[in-house]
């Protein structure tokens, strides 16, 4: 919408006619230098941006007159400040093309003039242009050189936009530790200068922070601390601080839904919605907030309506043409759809939701359509949970890429810093030497250093191989590991298939075959051959099973810390329907403690527990508790279904097989059940 009005205000000949006598007349008062009318006209605009005197399209055109006419000024320092306050107003309003084509143009000038200060402040820019592009290591690689720039000058609040940008970054690849020590960093100098903007960001990023890492006491103290320092503002200084309230208000109503804490959550996001005007100066939270409410609202058990509402929500985030906030609601209603069994409709808005986000390259609602989808369409759940996988997979590799990058950036970034240092200082010493060579015993000190210098460089030239040759033969050794591991896993592969799809097939064919062969001639034989003929087809059916167990812990013999967690939190719901299962998973534990053998005997123990609630136990909820105890790792499962009794029941080869599991790794497992009363069951090992 506001390039259309951009558009519009170009092509209006008046206006045109206007902004060329406008500038003629400027260059014929003053071909050198802007008068101060000029400058108080343009303080005066940089107010009128935030308020509502002025239409849109006004603004923009105001704002493009200016930024032509600074270029009337000689002081290139004055001009370049001035430019950058309006390309602040530009990322206000969001008309992103124009702010690019400044942002390049201030880039360029500043660099021609070599003003260092500005040069820096670029650097901020050119990194702001990149994220909103989603090329996050040009972002980073240019926050860096403003930071490492900032070290030999001291300008606080360039330093702190370049460190908030880092945190955002650090906080899209999911490194939330890094993001904090950039925060923080950044945060007391923020509230200590009044750097109203910088600080709200930083209250933002850290709300969001702890709100995905499940830490909401910290959350909330962070919330209090933001709207507490903008409610400390008189009536009309606050009023200009209003959205920015709305928003944390926002933010914090997301850590508590993420949480699950669903009336907290509506109560916050209502506070957001008081906020006076907030509809008319910014449409897009407005309409952010309301799909928040109803959502929470519905998770809280009022479903009235829900779905009509959130469709008026969708219609008004598309006419504000805000795609990826669409998405959200679009996924809400598909949710909320299939929860009231209108499957076709629910499909729909998932699929529009799933296309979208791969268009717009938003993966986190990718990943959750994809869940949504597997639900929704059983007959293709497979097929959306395996691109689910595929998917996840590729962020987390591609998190770690980056996040190396990242490391190589700074790490690069440090070095060039210590050249710079290191060439100063070498600046001074060959200065000193010169003053030193009138000297008399200056000479002979000259020669024992640069003697001495070439000694340096020698042993740090033999170390630096050294170390090369180090690296180059743990690679090989790092390379000859991975190889070893991938043959063994395709040799366990392959065993298995063969038991699974040869051995256990055979049987399978001979138990039909013979149970076929009972039934014709079952009256020819004794009460006695027909005993045996029954034990010998038990046998048969251990040895199919003890086939397929000996299949399946091969094929998962490959484990890892990683996959363990998603099968519990993902897959284990899927497998006996997220809405039956309660998960109780103590944080202290360190999965990454775990042997390789524990991961897959507590793999293979799970799902085979698993597809017995859901085959045989039938029940209705199903409590999962992983917890600590000490040094031991306890798992206790229980399922109200129908039971039997553990005293009378023969012990079959399934329990067999997970009592033996238990005890290679050196655990205990507890199992009781009565009919009609449901099973528990309690295994436990210890752990380093």
């Amino acid at each position: 919408m506001i390039q259309c009005l951009r558009l519009q205000t170009r092509l209006n000949p008046k206006e045109t006619i206007k902004l060329i006598l406008g500038l003629c007349f400027c260059i014929s008062l003053n071909a050198q230098k802007l008068g101060t009318n000029f400058y108080t006209d343009f303080e005066i605009l940089l107010e009128e941006v935030y308020q509502e005197n002025l239409t849109t399209s006004s603004k923009i055109f105001k704002l493009e007159e200016s930024f032509d006419q600074l270029h009337l000024e000689n002081n290139d320092s004055l001009r370049l400040r001035n430019q950058f306050k309006i390309v602040n107003r530009l990322r206000y309003l969001e008309v992103d093309s124009l702010y690019d084509d400044y942002v390049e143009q201030i880039y360029k000038d500043a660099k021609k003039t070599k003003d260092t200060f500005n040069i820096i402040r670029s650097y901020n820019y050119k990194a702001n242009q990149f994220e909103r592009y989603q090329k996050i290591d040009s972002a980073f690689y240019y926050y860096n050189k403003s930071t490492s720039l900032l070290q030999f000058y001291n300008h606080y609040f360039i330093e702190i936009d370049a460190l908030i940008g880092k945190a955002k970054l650090y906080f899209l690849i999911s490194d939330y530790n890094k993001s904090l020590e950039y925060v923080f960093k950044s945060l007391k100098n923020a509230e200590i200068n009044y750097l109203e903007s910088s600080f709200f960001d930083c209250i933002s990023i850290i709300i969001e922070i702890y709100g995905e890492v499940n830490q909401i006491n910290l959350a909330e103290k962070y919330y209090n601390r933001g709207v507490n320092h903008f409610n400390k503002f008189d009536k009309k200084n606050k009023s200009s601080h209003q959205t920015q309230i709305a928003q944390i208000h926002n933010f914090m109503g997301s850590a508590y839904l993420k949480n699950s804490e669903y009336q907290k959550a509506l109560d916050t996001y209502r506070k957001a919605k008081e906020i006076k005007k907030l509809e008319k100066k910014f449409p897009a939270l407005a309409t952010a907030v309301e799909d928040n409410i109803i959502y929470t609202r519905y998770l809280l058990g009022d479903k009235v309506n829900t779905v009509e509402e959130l469709k008026i929500v969708l219609r008004e985030k598309e006419k504000l043409n805000f795609p990826t906030i669409a998405i959200q609601t679009k996924i809400r209603l598909a949710e909320i759809l299939n929860d009231l069994n209108r499957n076709k409709e629910a499909y729909k808005f998932a699929k529009e939701a799933l296309e979208q986000a791969k268009e717009l390259r938003v993966v986190k609602e990718q990943l959750i359509t994809l869940k949504l989808l597997a639900e929704i369409d059983s007959s293709q759940a497979f097929k959306y949970l395996d691109e689910y996988i595929q998917l996840n997979d590729s962020i987390i590799a591609q998190e770690r890429v980056q996040r190396d990058e990242f490391a190589r950036i700074e790490f690069e970034t440090e070095q060039l810093r210590r050249k710079k240092v290191t060439a100063e200082l070498a600046s001074e010493r060959a200065n000193q030497k010169l003053l030193n060579l009138m000297i008399l015993g200056a000479v002979l000190l000259a020669i024992v250093s640069v003697v001495f210098g070439i000694y340096r460089r020698k042993l740090l030239k033999t170390q630096i191989e050294k170390k090369e040759k180090e690296n180059e033969l743990l690679l090989q050794k790092i390379n000859t590991n991975k190889l070893l591991r991938n043959n063994k896993l395709n040799i366990q592969n392959r065993i298995a298939n063969d038991l699974h799809d040869k051995v256990s097939t055979s049987i399978n064919a001979n138990i039909l075959q013979l149970k076929n062969f009972k039934h014709i001639y079952k009256n020819e034989f004794s009460k006695n051959s027909l005993n045996d003929f029954e034990r010998r087809l038990e046998g048969l059916s251990d040895a199919q099973k003890q086939a397929r167990a000996i299949s399946h812990q091969l094929k998962n013999a490959a484990i890892t810390e990683q996959k363990l967690v998603q099968f519990i939190t993902e897959e284990l719901p899927l497998i006996l329907d997220k809405h039956l299962v309660e998960l109780n998973i103590d944080e202290k534990i360190k999965w990454e403690k775990l042997n390789e053998n524990q991961l897959s005997t507590i793999y293979i123990i799970l799902k085979e527990l698993a597809v017995n609630i859901k085959v045989h136990a039938l029940a209705k909820h199903v409590i999962l508790n992983i917890s600590l105890d000490k040094n031991q790792l306890v798992f206790s499962i229980f399922d109200n279904g129908k039971g039997f009794d553990s005293k009378l029941s023969k012990e079959g080869i399934g329990l067999k097989s997970i009592k033996e599991r238990i005890k290679s790794i050196n655990g205990t497992i507890v199992i009781n059940s009565s009919e009609g009363k449901g099973t528990s069951v309690e295994f436990k090992f210890p752990i380093q």
